[in-house]
């Protein structure tokens, strides 16, 4: 497993990423209501997990394919 942590402002996102796993961390543009998003994936990169960090909210979405 792969421990994964990112600071964004006051928060801290900590996650455990099983082996065998991947993850990409994806470019935010100006006009996304997000601060900040973590794809997760194994072998096919178009079948994924996504992680979105809002900071004006505080918290955390997970979405998936």
């Amino acid at each position: 497993e792969v421990k994964y942590s990112k600071t964004i402002g006051d928060t801290t996102i900590e996650l455990k990423i099983p082996n065998g796993w991947n993850y990409k961390k994806m470019q935010v543009a100006e006009d996304d209501n997000y601060d900040y998003a973590l794809k997760l994936y194994k072998n096919d990169e178009e079948q994924y997990a996504m992680i979105y960090f809002y900071s004006n909210m505080n918290q955390a979405f997970i979405t998936h394919l």
